[in-house]
């Protein structure tokens, strides 16, 4: 039969260590032991504890290690300034923080992407100068974006495929809450200037953050009524019957860049 020794403390007969003799196993799992903080070195746990099923609660974040690269963390030990990122250092054996390197990009939209074809007539609206063009949501292509840098590029690119009852001559885009625009100088000469169908790219600078609204929209140097169509369909809508039946894709994409 087992027998029970009952203390309150056991001390060693000398010195300040009580040890186990080799080969015995002092069983502890029908209770609970109380350790100070200190008492238990890392070297010492190695291989001989669960820690995932044996260790509850939470630890002091003093008490934790800063966790190497070589297992999985990052080394580091303090944050970086706001907008830095991490990223290796020169001598490709550590992580640091660096500001992040110019020329990224900061977003993309697609303003607009259809080929749906939609006729228009309406007058003239004059945006600044000689500027007019045909006021219909149909005449437009439009869009929005929220942009993320006061010192970044808007660079907006797209094709146009237009039919026209009155001379197109040319076409610019810009952005709605503004009157500063980008005339596009595009091929706008086919079929006596009835018709434009051109790729276009342009880039706007020193434009603030916040949201953006961006229009291209043929025009004329003065006031008319016009009627036409967008994403005009290139057999029946020019009349030439020796072409593909199918309308024309009429896009514009934009991309914020931080030069």
């Amino acid at each position: 039969m087992a027998s029970k020794i009952k203390v309150d403390q056991i001390e060693g007969s000398t010195g300040t260590t009580v040890s186990l003799p080799s080969g015995q196993t002092l069983d502890l799992s029908s209770g609970s032991v109380t350790l100070p903080n200190t008492s238990v070195s890392n070297a010492q746990l190695a291989g001989s504890i669960d820690l995932s099923t044996k260790v509850t609660g939470t630890l002091a974040s003093g008490n934790l290690p800063t966790i190497p690269v070589a297992k999985g963390g990052t080394g580091l030990t303090s944050l970086g300034t706001a907008g830095q990122v991490v990223s290796v250092n020169s001598g490709a054996n550590a992580l640091e923080f660096a500001d992040a390197s110019s020329g990224k990009v900061l977003g993309s939209a697609v303003l607009h992407d259809s080929d749906t074809r939609v006729t228009f007539s309406t007058g003239s609206t004059n945006l600044t100068g000689d500027y007019y063009y045909a006021n219909s949501s149909n005449n437009y292509m439009e869009g929005s974006y929220t942009k993320q840098s006061a010192t970044s590029r808007i660079m907006i690119w797209g094709h146009a495929s237009y039919k026209y009852s009155t001379n197109s001559h040319g076409a610019i885009v810009y952005e709605t809450g503004s009157t500063t625009i980008n005339n596009l100088q595009i091929d706008e000469h086919n079929y006596a200037r009835n018709y434009l169908s051109a790729s276009f790219s342009t880039v706007f600078n020193g434009m603030s953050t916040g949201s953006k609204t961006f229009r291209f929209v043929p025009v004329v140097g003065d006031t008319r009524s016009h009627s036409g169509i967008r994403s005009m369909n290139s057999n029946s809508d020019n009349g030439s019957g020796d072409t593909p039946s199918h309308n024309g894709r009429c896009y514009m994409y934009l991309m914020e860049i931080e030069a």
